[in-house]
C-alpha cells in the first residue's frame, strides 16, 4: 500500500477512536464552550465533573497525562492544549473538527445572542417617531415599561400561534421566520396606530378596530393587540376613570347570562374604554326586567312603563340604558333580584302586572345589570338578593349584597335547609362553597348537606313574595 494511502487510513482511524463514547463527556463540554465563545480556545480550562473510571483514562489517556484509573472523578482541560493535542495526533485535525464531526456545525450563540437582542429593540426603534407620542407624552413611560418587561413579544408570540396564515404553528414556509421576527414591531405599531386616536366621541369599539387595525375583532376583549392597547389606556386618559386602576380578573363559576360580559372585570374593562370614548358593543349587553315603575318622558321609561302595565318582561340593551338617566318612583318600595329568567317567567305567567318589581342578573351581573340596580338604588329603593343555593350562586349574591341597600331575600340558611328537608335538593354540591357574609351558617349548612337547590326549584316559595 503506498504510503499516501495509510497515512490516510492512519488518520481516519484515529479519527474514528475520538468519537468513543468515553470521550463523549469531552466534546459535549468542548461544544457548549465552543459555542458560548464564539469559538475561542482561549478562557479557563473546561472542569468536567462526575467522570467515570472509562471516561477519566480515555480522557488522561488522549491529552498524554498519566492514567488514574479507578474511582473516577473530576478533570481540567484546557481548550488551547486539547486542540494542540489533536493536532498533534495521528488524527491532525483541530478541536473544532472533532467537535462538529461528534455533534454537527457550531453555533455561534454570541452571534444568536446579538441577533436576539437586537431583534427585541427592533419594534421600539421602528416606532420612536410615532404621533401617538406626540398627541400623549405618557407613553413614554408605557413604551420603558413594555420593554423592561418584555410582554410585547409574548402577546407577539400569542397572536402568531392563532395566526390563521399558520406562521406560528410551524408551517415551514419561505418567509415565515421573517415573519415572525417582524410580527412585534408590527403588534406596535397597530397599538400605537389605535392609541393616536383617542380619546375618542363615542365611537364603537369594532369600529375603532377596523378603521385603525384593519379587523373589526382585534380590540375584541382578550386578543393580543386589545390586550396591549388597554395597557396603554391610562397614559391616554384624559376625563374620570384616568387613574388607570385595573379591573378584575375572570368572574366565578355563575351561568354567563347573554355569554358576551361576565363579572367585574368586564365592568371594569367596559369603563376604562369608555374612558376615552370607545363604547364596547353596547346592544350585546343585557338586562331582563319585570314591572319595574319608571318615570320620565324618555323611550326608554316608556316602554318600563308599557311593559308594567300588562305584566310583561322586558329586556333593556346597555345602549338604552345609558340614553337618558334611568328614574323611578317610589322610594319605599323593594325590588326583588333573581339569578335565573325563570323567576321572571313564571311571575308573569302567574301574577302579571300584579308581581312585584324583579331584576334579572342571569349569571353573574353584568354592565347593564348593575346599571339599573345603581338606578334603583339611587331611587331609594331596597334591593332583595336570590341567587342559586351552590358556589356560583353564592358569589353572584356576594357580589351584589355588598351594595347599599341590598338584602338577602329568602336566601339563608333557614331556608337552604326547609328546602333540603322538603326532598328539593337532588345535585350534588360541588367543592369549593365559599362563605356567606350575609349568614354565616348558610356556607356550612351547604357542605354539610352537599346538595345544590334551585331558583327553578323554589318558584312557588318565591311568587308568595313576589304577589
Amino acid at each position: 500500500m503506498p504510503a499516501g494511502e495509510r497515512s490516510t487510513d492512519r488518520r481516519a482511524t484515529a479519527r474514528a477512536a475520538l468519537q468513543r463514547p468515553a470521550l463523549a463527556p469531552l466534546w459535549t463540554a468542548a461544544r457548549r464552550r465552543l459555542e458560548r465563545n464564539g469559538a475561542s480556545l482561549a478562557g479557563s480550562p473546561l472542569l468536567l465533573r462526575n467522570l467515570s473510571p472509562e471516561e477519566v483514562d480515555a480522557i488522561t489517556g488522549l491529552l498524554g497525562r498519566p492514567r488514574t484509573s479507578g474511582a473516577g472523578g473530576s478533570l481540567r482541560v484546557g481548550l488551547d492544549e486539547l486542540d494542540a493535542v489533536l493536532r498533534r495526533s495521528a488524527a491532525a485535525c483541530s478541536l473544532v473538527d472533532v467537535v462538529e464531526s461528534a455533534g454537527g456545525g457550531l453555533r455561534d450563540r454570541q452571534a444568536e445572542r446579538a441577533r436576539q437582542q437586537a431583534a427585541r429593540r427592533a419594534p421600539y426603534e421602528a416606532v420612536a417617531g410615532h404621533a401617538a407620542f406626540d398627541r400623549h407624552p405618557a407613553l413614554a413611560s408605557w413604551l420603558a415599561e413594555l420593554r423592561r418587561s418584555g410582554a410585547l413579544h409574548r402577546l407577539s408570540a400569542r397572536e402568531g400561534a392563532t395566526d390563521e396564515s399558520g406562521w406560528g404553528a410551524g408551517s415551514g414556509r419561505r418567509g415565515d421566520a421573517r415573519r415572525a421576527a417582524d410580527a412585534p414591531t408590527g403588534l406596535l405599531r397597530r397599538a400605537l396606530d389605535v392609541l393616536a386616536g383617542l380619546p375618542s366621541e363615542g365611537i364603537g369599539l369594532a369600529a375603532l378596530a377596523a378603521g385603525a387595525a384593519g379587523d373589526a375583532h382585534a380590540l375584541d376583549r382578550g386578543r393580543p393587540l386589545a390586550t396591549l392597547v388597554e395597557s396603554a389606556l391610562p397614559s391616554v386618559v384624559t376625563g374620570p376613570g384616568g387613574d388607570g386602576a385595573a379591573g378584575g380578573g375572570a368572574a366565578g363559576d355563575g351561568r354567563e347570562g347573554d355569554g358576551r360580559e361576565v363579572g367585574g372585570g368586564a365592568v371594569a374593562w367596559r369603563r376604562r374604554w369608555a374612558a376615552v370614548g370607545v363604547v364596547c358593543d353596547d346592544l350585546s349587553v343585557s338586562v331582563l326586567t319585570l314591572n319595574l315603575p319608571a318615570v320620565g318622558p324618555d323611550v326608554v321609561a316608556h316602554t318600563l312603563r308599557d311593559h308594567a302595565a300588562v305584566g310583561e318582561p322586558v329586556r333593556l340593551t346597555l345602549r338604552q340604558i345609558q340614553r337618558e338617566p334611568l328614574r323611578f318612583e317610589s322610594a319605599s318600595c323593594a325590588v326583588f333580584v333573581c339569578e335565573n329568567p325563570s323567576v321572571i317567567a313564571h311571575a308573569a305567567a302567574a301574577l302579571g302586572p300584579a308581581s312585584g318589581a324583579v331584576v334579572c342578573t342571569a349569571g353573574v351581573a353584568n354592565s347593564a345589570v348593575l346599571a339599573v340596580l345603581d338606578a334603583l338604588a339611587d331611587s331609594g329603593f331596597r334591593l332583595r338578593v336570590h341567587a342559586d343555593f351552590d358556589r356560583g350562586g353564592l358569589r353572584i349574591a356576594a357580589s351584589l349584597l355588598d351594595r347599599p341597600g341590598a338584602e338577602p331575600w329568602r336566601f339563608g340558611a333557614s331556608d337552604y335547609r326547609t328546602a333540603v328537608a322538603e326532598g328539593l335538593a337532588r345535585t350534588p354540591l360541588a367543592v369549593g362553597v365559599p362563605d356567606a357574609a350575609w349568614d354565616p351558617a348558610l356556607a356550612p349548612a351547604m357542605r354539610e348537606a352537599g346538595v345544590a337547590v334551585f331558583e327553578e326549584q323554589l318558584l312557588a316559595r318565591l311568587l308568595v313574595d313576589l304577589g
